[in-house]
């Protein structure tokens, strides 16, 4: 770990920050949206880790960043221990030192269990612990989440944790006015925090004598809308819809090769799946399966080096996009509501693949998506500064 995360830090009148550790490790878009948080947050405040964060996360908040002694690591608080043991040394914790203005949850898509019992369990315990916290002084937020479906039992809880809560930002408009249409309180809509990623200094843009990607196509695929088990009749669909895509691409243009590759370790299987349909359908095409999880610094140069990306995971998209690649987005475009409903939001909807659908190399919305994407950056960057 740096040494500067150890480093006691002083500065006058900064607000601090209180912000989870436990952030999945093999998700690369989970990551890099909590990272794209954390920096920014670190601008104007403290930002204090609840344990040790994954050195990918660290790595990623830390890296050409100019306020990164505004992070910190809480080492008293261990969450290697047990649920229960690291509950109560965060309790301990903050009530030994309560000057905390803000607890941020993770950003993400939250939704229902389909255990009734673990439903109640969670939500009576996110109840309690937003109610601890304004015992505390300190007011809770979820930023740049999806939230639902729930049954409208579950509906209920999640209308009183937004009543409590200091803050609740989701991410599209189709969910915003869901809420608003529940009665919630205490929400507003925000761009998904991926949006930071452009005209950011993590992305270093390949030189053009390197940049090889010419015919290059890359697929990353979730094998379920929903879950990480696969959906066998869900990758039949988007399957066929890949190749249908390529074909249609080879039409104006030779295809060099496919390459196949995931950012969440869930997509290992639909990528291993993906290789021997795709070497069966495309004989004369080099496919290459990239076995490991891409990393960020992979999945940029990757992005980069490719002309087109086809994908239904949302921030594959809106990563490659923001490194200037057209991607084309394969799922089923009723129930696929977070993925679509973002494309719809950015007017993009010439990349949600249908039958009808003209498919081609031009890479003109590419340009309009960076000029949208770039006012989302700095209305998210003004908006996080002024919590």
């Amino acid at each position: 770990m740096p040494n500067f995360i150890k480093k006691p830090f002083i500065m006058s009148k900064i607000n601090k920050i209180l912000y989870p550790s436990r952030i999945e490790e093999n998700n690369l878009g989970d990551i890099l949206i909590n990272a794209l948080l954390v920096r920014e947050l670190s601008i104007n405040n403290r930002v204090c880790f609840k344990g040790q964060p994954n050195q990918q996360l660290l790595d990623l908040i830390t890296d050409k960043n100019d306020y990164k002694e505004n992070i910190e690591v809480i080492t008293q608080i261990d969450t290697t221990q047990s649920f229960v043991k690291t509950k109560i040394k965060t309790l301990s914790y903050l009530i030994k030192k309560s000057n905390f203005y803000l607890v941020f949850d993770t950003p993400g898509h939250i939704s229902g269990k389909k255990s009734f019992i673990k439903n109640i369990l969670k939500s009576l315990f996110e109840i309690s612990k937003i109610l601890t916290y304004k015992l505390l002084g300190i007011g809770y937020v979820k930023y740049g989440i999806t939230l639902g479906p729930f049954s409208n039992f579950f509906w209920y809880f999640q209308k009183v944790i937004a009543k409590l809560s200091h803050l609740i930002v989701v991410r599209d408009q189709q969910n915003a006015k869901l809420l608003d249409n529940k009665g919630f309180k205490n929400t507003m809509l925000k761009p998904d925090l991926a949006f930071l990623l452009v005209n950011n200094n993590l992305i270093t843009p390949q030189q053009e004598e390197t940049n090889n990607s010419e015919g290059v196509v890359t697929v990353s695929l979730r094998g379920s809308i929903v879950g990480k088990s696969l959906d066998e009749t869900y990758f039949k669909t988007i399957t066929k819809q890949t190749i249908d895509l390529v074909h249609k691409l080879k039409e104006t243009k030779k295809v060099t090769c496919i390459n196949i590759s995931y950012q969440v370790d869930a997509d290992k299987k639909t990528s291993f799946l993906l290789e021997d349909i795709l070497k069966n359908e495309f004989k004369n095409i080099q496919i290459l399966l990239h076995k490991e999880i891409l990393n960020f610094n992979k999945a940029s140069n990757l992005y980069q080096s490719s002309d087109v990306v086809i994908t239904n995971r949302l921030h594959v998209f809106l990563f490659a996009m923001a490194c200037n690649t057209k991607s084309y987005i394969v799922t089923d475009i009723i129930n696929h509501k977070k993925l679509i409903s973002i494309a719809s939001d950015l007017n993009m909807d010439t990349l949600i693949y249908t039958d009808a659908l003209k498919i081609n190399w031009n890479t003109d919305i590419v340009q309009d998506f960076l000029i949208t994407a770039n006012n989302y950056r700095n209305e998210l960057k003004h908006h996080i500064a002024t919590l």
